[in-house]
């Protein structure tokens, strides 16, 4: 996976964070709607990955 699709990915993870109310439902939406074949624990990494290095005012919502 090159550098361009983590971010494209890691910026769908940030929007996804904006409409949910906690990690788990953004994690689950992921899942629910997704187009990639990630397992739940690759999209719960990439989702913290996400949040920490680009979306940091979702922080909070870590568990």
């Amino acid at each position: 996976m090159g550098d361009e699709q983590l971010l494209k990915i890691g910026n769908s993870f940030c929007e996804v964070m904006a409409t949910q109310s906690s990690f788990g439902d953004a994690v689950q939406a992921m899942l629910t709607g997704k187009e990639h074949s990630e397992t739940a624990d690759q999209v719960d990494a990439l989702f913290r990955q996400s949040v920490i290095n680009l979306c940091p005012q979702h922080k909070d919502m870590l568990p």
